[in-house]
């Protein structure tokens, strides 16, 4: 049976489960650090939310090996020629290879995210941002090399406390991760689920992919402007005189 202990409340603050026996559901997860969830919508529909808050990315069941589409990989890697893993031009499969060895059998969420706008246009932007693209919102990209996010569902919660409730999930969430699967993986320092790369106090998975978005154009850098500041009036015609007459060159006179 699952047990979890918090140390003792203290105002203001969001409570951190110490010790979990089982992996947990989202809306078991949302709920173990004091939110009550909203959902489930299916991946693609539009959530009647536009405040800030968390949200979860759940498959239907966890999976033993992570279902990543290698036609997607391969689109990945053709949109980004930048793209490297460990500073070398990877296939497909390697790439591939790598991504699941960040895959977590036992866990059926696969991201946790959180905005400071509005829940719903945040995954609206993720639905329509192209692998390998930065904009609309390039958070989560790595759900996109699934061939089953189609049946993924959607927990959220508006709250103002964004970046605690964010913490406080992911701290939960590699609470529950067994230790087989945690050594197991390509970097079991940080432990997050399969498409968060990094926490909100900025540490990263070490995944060894580099350029894996396609880089910002740099824009050339404006032409320097001279601007002349006259005082009131003494621009020409500025009074309402008519411009003086140009005089003509004298003309130059030849010696016979």
């Amino acid at each position: 049976m699952r047990s979890a202990r918090y140390p003792e409340s203290v105002a203001g603050t969001i409570p951190r489960m110490r010790d979990v026996g089982l992996p947990l559901a989202a809306p078991a997860l949302l709920r173990e650090v004091g939110l009550l969830p909203d959902g489930p919508l299916p991946w693609g529909r539009p959530l009647p939310v536009r405040s800030p808050g968390v949200f979860v990315v759940e498959l239907p069941a966890p999976l033993p090996t992570a279902p990543i589409e290698l036609t997607r990989v391969g689109k990945w890697l053709e949109h980004v020629p930048g793209l490297l893993l460990d500073g070398a031009r990877p296939t497909s499969r390697a790439l591939a290879a790598r991504l699941a060895s960040f895959w977590l059998p036992s866990q059926a969420v696969v991201y946790i995210g959180a905005t400071e706008a509005s829940i719903s246009a945040r995954l609206a932007a993720m639905e329509r941002t192209v692998l390998g693209d930065r904009r609309p919102y390039s958070g989560g990209h790595l759900l996109m090399t699934l061939r089953t996010l189609s049946s993924a569902r959607l927990w959220w919660v508006a709250t103002e406390a964004v970046e605690e409730y964010e913490d406080a999930l992911l701290a939960a969430f590699a609470a529950t991760v067994p230790a087989p699967e945690r050594a197991a993986l390509h970097d079991p320092d940080i432990v997050l689920p399969f498409a968060n790369l990094r926490r909100p106090t900025g540490e990263r998975k070490a995944t060894g992919l580099s350029g894996s978005l396609i880089a910002e154009p740099v824009e050339p850098p404006r032409p320097p402007t001279r601007v002349v500041v006259l005082p009131d009036g003494d621009a020409e015609g500025a009074r309402g005189e008519p411009p003086e007459p140009r005089r003509r060159a004298p003309r130059s006179t030849r010696s016979p």
